[in-house]
């Protein structure tokens, strides 16, 4: 059965930027991001960009879903291009939702293997400690894995305007398309 994230991506063919945007905010989470500001922003890109980007936001954001929408991606050949990442990190996780909403800390082992042969080729980490420099960051050990080209992410904290700014910002660069 194809995924419905796969679904999107082949409707909005082959030479679209395809982005897959996870968007964790935990019932849990005792400092609350606005999330749906950074995804409404995204939107607004994708849309202005209406030839360009296929975006599609990952529901429910949990580890489970990740995990499914990947392999349906590959397996359709329209795995995506962009994972773009919204929530809170540490150099070594990443915090998802688990099932029933509230926070799960994924570790950069088992991020790794969700991306593993998952096609990815930009992971974008819109959130704090996701690229520092004293450690081996998540983007940096995905790069150094090969599990991706190219990881973008925060040496510090990062303010919600500044991770809004920045997302709306990126995707309006030019990307290369195709395949």
């Amino acid at each position: 059965m194809i995924g419905p994230v796969a679904a999107v991506f082949e409707q909005g063919g082959p030479r679209r930027l395809r982005v897959l945007a996870i968007c964790a905010a935990p019932a849990s989470d005792e400092a609350p991001l606005a999330i749906d500001r950074e995804w409404a922003a995204l939107r607004g890109i994708a849309e202005s960009q209406r030839a360009q980007i296929t975006l599609v936001r990952l529901v429910p954001p949990t580890r489970e879903a990740l995990r499914a929408a990947l392999r349906s991606c590959c397996e359709r050949g329209v795995a995506p291009h962009v994972l773009h990442f919204a929530g809170h990190g540490r150099p070594d996780r990443l915090v998802l939702e688990d099932p029933v909403g509230r926070e799960d800390h994924v570790s950069r082992a088992a991020l790794s293997e969700l991306l593993r042969d998952g096609g990815v080729r930009l992971v974008v980490l819109n959130a704090c400690y996701s690229a520092t420099y004293r450690t081996v960051s998540l983007a940096r050990w995905f790069v150094r894995q090969g599990l991706v080209d190219t990881a973008i992410g925060h040496e510090a904290p990062i303010l919600d305007e500044v991770a809004i700014a920045f997302a709306g910002s990126f995707y309006s660069l030019p990307f290369p398309r195709g395949g």
